[in-house]
């Protein structure tokens, strides 16, 4: 039997605020993971996964971009798998730590992961079990960040930050740079290894960060290196730029995205 990977880390929480940041984030990204799942996406599937489902909101878009499928949205939170149910009673979602080998729907014709492998210390032996749980020609479909740029020094700070915090407990910020290796390495048929850059909202990225570090300035490993002076300036800062009337600067998010074939 192959081994459970270790549960990693999670510093962004489940409560109230982080279920907030999830619905934000769900819509500031919707457009370009509606683009790519409907492409690659098997036509005519069986059983579809979303792993780490949160809030259901990827959940559901696999359910309307392919609605013959019995979709279910694999999350290891309680909290979230109830507040998913009841945000999307027609989809089921299953308490499930997707770092466990046997996962409770089997043969999926695709499985679905986005944002999910930069929070996890193994990551590539992550999609190497993901990949066991399809079916002959089912697809894995991954999309990871593999950088955020941004011309504003509170944003700038704010992705060093971050980027530290995940390396302390062993994880990466821009994992979606390793994916192509990834893949290449997995010895299945690579379909998709692309990256692709695009602009998001200035103001709605402070937005999400200003939610992250209200959630994550208590952490232990951040409140030993940082005052907490120094993260509520920084918490303060972005939730300024969130409410700028004026335009800000976009942030150049260059998203990885890659498709597997068993």
């Amino acid at each position: 039997m192959t081994q459970a990977i270790v549960p990693s880390h999670y510093s962004f929480g489940d409560n109230d605020l982080a279920a907030a940041r999830l619905q934000l984030l769900a819509a500031t990204y919707e457009w370009i993971s509606a683009e790519f799942l409907d492409r690659y996406l098997p036509e005519r599937p069986g059983v579809l996964m979303d792993l780490g489902a949160g809030l259901g909101y990827t959940t559901a878009l696999l359910s309307r971009l392919r609605q013959n499928a019995r979709v279910f949205g694999l999350e290891r939170s309680t909290k979230y798998i109830g507040a998913a149910q009841a945000l999307h009673p027609q989809l089921a979602f299953l308490e499930h730590d997707v770092l466990c080998q046997d996962f409770p729907a089997k043969d999926a014709d695709g499985i679905y992961s986005r944002f999910l492998l930069t929070h996890l210390h193994e990551p590539e032996r992550a999609v190497n079990l993901w990949m066991n749980q399809l079916r002959p020609k089912g697809t894995l479909l991954l999309e990871e960040v593999a950088h955020l740029a941004s011309p504003i020094d509170v944003v700038q700070t704010y992705y060093a930050m971050v980027a530290q915090m995940q390396r302390h407990y062993g994880q990466e910020l821009y994992i979606g740079r390793k994916l192509h290796g990834f893949a290449r390495r997995s010895g299945h048929t690579v379909i998709l290894a692309q990256q692709h850059s695009f602009p998001i909202c200035g103001a709605t990225m402070a937005r999400l960060h200003a939610m992250n570090i209200s959630t994550w300035k208590r952490d232990p490993y951040m409140s030993q290196e940082y005052a907490s002076s120094k993260l509520e300036r920084l918490e303060q800062g972005l939730i300024e730029l969130s409410n700028c009337p004026t335009p800000v600067a976009p942030v150049t998010c260059t998203m990885a995205q890659v498709v597997l074939q068993a």
